[in-house]
């Protein structure tokens, strides 16, 4: 079933919905509560209104759509009223553009004096109901679903890795070659069974690695090797130019004081009390 027959009728929806493989994209801006809390209101509300007119011009440039703001973040929807078959690059490239438009719109504020922001960006494809969701007095066209759970969680891990983008295994499959990418973690999620393979973009296919960066990608593999003392000596090698050696070289100094149990996945587990920090 087409996903545009969630409301044949727009202007009687119905409640319900069905579901559809869709890509979800939240994006959030770091820190915006302590920034806002140094401005005047009417401040903080200019520039945040600034700002998102910013980014849903670049989810409807890539056609996708707003599904709902939440604070200082936005969560968006690439294949639902509408499947495409490139919803997943099409989310990826907002993701991107974003960062663009971003780093535009800091220098435009930097003139005047305005702190620049930082934002985390995550993305994931599947399955997910999609429908009108709500009372009979009130209801939202929204998305509901593992992925929109992993979506949003990735935006905010992006802070703890140091990164921007974090796409799910199940977005990179969508890929092909369209983009340059790095597998940075595996972790297990408080609440969830199955381990969430946390995969960087860094850019598309023009995009040349850093030395720091080909450090990373070849200490990453010495750690899922177990071998964490090679793994160190790459991971110092970057570590002064790319945030995330630092991350793994200081993980890798104590995998080798407290070594895993043999049968060790690879998978990092994060506690409850890290992913309240983010």
């Amino acid at each position: 079933m087409s996903s545009s027959k969630v409301s044949n009728d727009p202007d009687k929806p119905a409640l319900g919905g069905i579901r559809v493989k869709a890509t979800i994209l939240f994006s959030d801006i770091r820190g915006f509560t302590q920034m806002a809390d140094s401005m005047a209101a009417e401040e903080a509300v200019e520039l945040l209104n600034d700002y998102f007119t910013r980014m849903v011009d670049v989810v409807l440039e890539e056609q996708g759509v707003l599904d709902k703001y939440i604070g200082d973040g936005l969560m968006a929807v690439f294949g639902a009223p509408r499947v495409q078959e490139d919803d997943a690059l099409r989310a990826v490239r907002a993701g991107l553009a974003m960062e663009q438009e971003l780093a535009r719109m800091n220098q435009e504020w930097e003139e005047n004096e305005i702190e620049p922001i930082v934002i985390g960006v995550g993305i994931s494809t599947g399955e997910v109901i999609a429908g009108n969701i709500g009372s009979e007095k009130r209801m939202d066209f929204t998305v509901i679903g593992d992925d929109v759970n992993i979506a949003s969680r990735l935006a905010k891990l992006t802070k703890s890795y140091g990164v921007t983008i974090l796409i799910s295994d199940s977005t990179h499959q969508e890929l092909g070659e369209h983009f340059v990418t790095r597998p940075i973690d595996r972790v297990r999620i408080p609440g969830r069974k199955d381990p969430v393979e946390l995969i960087e973009v860094l850019g598309d296919t023009s995009y040349q690695l850093s030395e720091g960066q080909k450090h990373f990608s070849q200490g990453i593999e010495a750690y899922r090797e177990k071998n964490f003392a090679a793994a160190c000596d790459f991971f110092g090698k970057g570590a002064e130019t790319d945030p995330l050696c630092r991350i793994f070289l200081a993980r890798c100094r104590t995998l080798m004081e407290d070594p895993p149990k043999p049968d060790w996945d690879g998978v990092w587990a994060l506690e409850r009390r890290e992913l309240l920090r983010i």
